[in-house]
């Protein structure tokens, strides 16, 4: 789930069920299957937080912070767990052509930084998060450029600054996926 909205104006309950989503839900699930796979001593757990984890957007607070709160969550329970034999990747997807990402777009300020942004494939991440669990990495960032992000934190901070869109372009955007109905 996705909300692209300004802080102040987001509905709150809204919010609330962003983090349930996109935090809590993921938390959740992983304290319920990790006991096992610690017992069995194999397994996987795969979490999908974001780039905005590591660069955040603005007009997306509560998404980056529950993406964010993911990707720590993710980090350090690889550290904790490892040697147990389950392995933990985390996955920080950019910009993918999908139907969140355009609904992202339109919500925000179109600026020329904006229209030149890096985007990636759902087909080529899931290839590289299938590598990932088959050759137990330990993160998954795509499209390629945005390692930058990791690890020049200082120029990413800067560039998001100068160049993202100062704001909603006036229409909040609340994307839901997969479909809630049945």
């Amino acid at each position: 789930m996705q909300i692209v909205d300004n802080f102040a104006a987001t509905d709150m309950e809204r919010a609330e069920q962003l983090l349930r989503v996109n935090l809590h839900s993921p938390l959740h699930l992983t304290r319920a299957v990790l006991p096992d796979m610690l017992a069995r001593k194999s397994g996987t757990i795969v979490d999908i937080a974001s780039l905005s984890a590591i660069a955040p957007t603005p007009g997306m607070v509560y998404y980056n912070a529950a993406k964010a709160g993911l990707a720590a969550a993710s980090e350090s329970l690889r550290g904790e767990i490892r040697g147990s034999g389950v392995h933990v990747v985390t996955i920080y997807p950019g910009p993918v052509e999908t139907a969140m990402g355009r609904a992202g777009y339109a919500a925000l300020e179109q600026t020329a930084s904006a229209r030149a942004t890096p985007q990636g494939t759902p087909d080529v991440l899931a290839k590289l998060i299938r590598r990932a669990v088959e050759k137990r990495k330990s993160r998954v960032i795509y499209p390629w450029i945005y390692t930058i992000a990791r690890h020049l934190p200082g120029l990413t901070r800067w560039s998001l600054d100068r160049f993202s869109p100062k704001g909603v372009a006036g229409q909040t955007q609340q994307v839901l996926l997969p479909p809630t109905g049945r």
